[in-house]
């Protein structure tokens, strides 16, 4: 199944994209849709295939992510036609139509005799969902700085007591 985002807020590009698999969304470069919004999330919403279905999950943002106007707070099953809303950027969702090849009817063959082997059946391929590496910067360990900042200032406060009741 293929789904299909269309922007409808000014502030967007006229661009269409496509959903047919995984996308993390987000301000974050790593992220599959990138919105350079500051009301975005570096990692703000998710949507994803489970079953030919389509879903989206909000992931913790800050400023929301809507469903037709409704906050979701849970993964929530996606059917086309809804109004996605990731803070104050609205899209259009739609649900694109798979095309179906039909086969041409096989022509009587006169001539020819049956091949010895029978014919094999190549598997159909489907794009799989690539991961998503978790590109954020991780922040600096502040324990060690954190711990001697405050064992400097429990000295200094009781020397300064002791000193005061000598």
């Amino acid at each position: 199944m293929k789904w299909n985002l269309t922007p409808i807020s000014t502030q967007l590009p006229e661009q269409n994209i496509q959903i047919q698999q995984d996308v993390l969304v987000g301000r974050h470069v790593g992220c599959d849709l990138v919105l350079q919004d500051a009301k975005i999330s570096r990692k703000h919403a998710a949507f994803y295939i489970k079953d030919h279905t389509l879903w989206l999950e909000d992931l913790q943002s800050s400023n929301g992510t809507y469903v037709n106007e409704q906050k979701i707070e849970v993964p929530t099953q996606l059917t086309g036609g809804e109004k996605i809303q990731f803070a104050d950027l609205v899209f259009q969702l739609e649900q694109l139509q798979e095309q179906v090849v039909t086969e041409k009817p096989e022509q009587d063959i006169i001539d020819e005799a049956p091949s010895a082997e029978p014919a094999k059946a190549e598997p159909l391929s489907q794009p799989k969902a690539t991961p998503v590496e978790d590109t954020t910067p991780q922040p600096v360990k502040k324990n060690n700085l954190q711990t001697i900042v405050f064992a400097v200032i429990a000295f200094i406060v009781a020397v300064v007591v002791w000193a005061f009741f000598k």
